[in-house]
């Protein structure tokens, strides 16, 4: 995040500490949680985490490419960012349930 700020504010020529940055959590959350981190566990790669954030920037410059309003926007990638995660929680209760199945067919 560091070098992050220091191209930001090389960029703007200024900085006010109290805007510069707000709501860049989210987009450092999504990204790794759209690259595949556990929010549980914390593992993944950096790889992942890269086409987390390419995509995740690519969901934002669509949204705005459409023209809605500020609000609508963070609500789009907020219901985007819990519908990733409802999938990193349920996907291994379903594989895990399906497994059972496929045993219990095996068995009988």
């Amino acid at each position: 995040m560091g070098l992050a700020s220091f191209f930001w504010i090389a960029m703007n020529a200024s900085s006010d500490p109290a805007t510069t940055g707000s709501s860049f959590e989210m987009y450092a959350i999504a990204a790794v949680v759209l690259g595949g981190i556990s929010m549980s566990g914390g593992k993944g790669k950096c790889l992942g985490i890269l086409f987390g954030s390419l995509s995740y920037t690519v969901i934002d410059k669509i949204i705005i490419a459409l023209k809605m309003n500020s609000l609508i926007n963070d609500a789009v990638k907020g219901i985007i960012l819990i519908v990733v995660i409802l999938i990193q929680v349920a996907g291994p209760q379903i594989k895990q349930r399906m497994e059972i199945a496929k045993s219990r067919k095996r068995e009988g």
